[in-house]
């Protein structure tokens, strides 16, 4: 499975347990419709379309949520309105997705190219744009300087990619450590 997949599992969790809190708010039984109606304003807290949210917020946004519901509610309270199974499918698919997410983002940055060597290939590069810079006046651009400049764009991604893996990396482990 793919990214776009996990995502639409991890989107179907949600929806379940969001159908779940909306489905008792209309019991019979007061107990289940305060559970449900607390429940709501807590998913309302990080986004009632949660599940609408580009990747990276809705990975925030879960987390949190996730957080605020094993601090506020009881495994008992969840089964009452029958939530249980729903926030576990929850947690399970966004684990999955982050696993995903960060393995790929692993990926990308251990395509054997080191940071080291990326700076160097920037160092060059910056240092051949030098010596073209007098061909900036023309009107029509050298082929060779748009090669340039797209081997400079594709190198500033590299190196972003690597620094953003190794951002998740670090905050992960200071996730895991608290």
């Amino acid at each position: 499975m793919g990214k776009k997949e996990l995502d639409n599992e991890r989107d179907s969790a949600f929806i379940g347990l969001r159908g779940m809190v909306s489905t008792f708010k209309y019991s019979a039984n007061e107990a289940q419709v305060a559970i449900a109606e607390s429940l709501e304003a807590i998913i309302r807290k990080h986004g009632w379309n949660l599940n609408q949210m580009a990747y990276a917020k809705q990975s925030a946004g879960t987390r949190n949520l996730l957080a605020d519901i094993a601090n506020n509610f009881t495994k008992e309270e969840l089964q009452m309105i029958y939530a249980d199974t729903w926030v576990e499918a929850l947690d399970a698919n966004q684990k999955i997705y982050e696993d995903y997410t960060l393995k790929l983002n692993e990926g990308k940055a251990s395509q054997g190219i080191s940071q080291t060597e990326l700076k160097k290939e920037l160092i060059m590069s910056c240092t051949d744009i030098v010596g073209y810079l007098p061909y900036l006046n023309r009107k029509i651009i050298d082929p060779n300087l748009r090669n340039l400049i797209d081997d400079i764009n594709k190198l500033i991604i590299d190196t972003n990619a690597i620094i953003k893996s190794r951002e998740t990396k670090t905050s992960k482990v200071s996730i895991e450590t608290s």
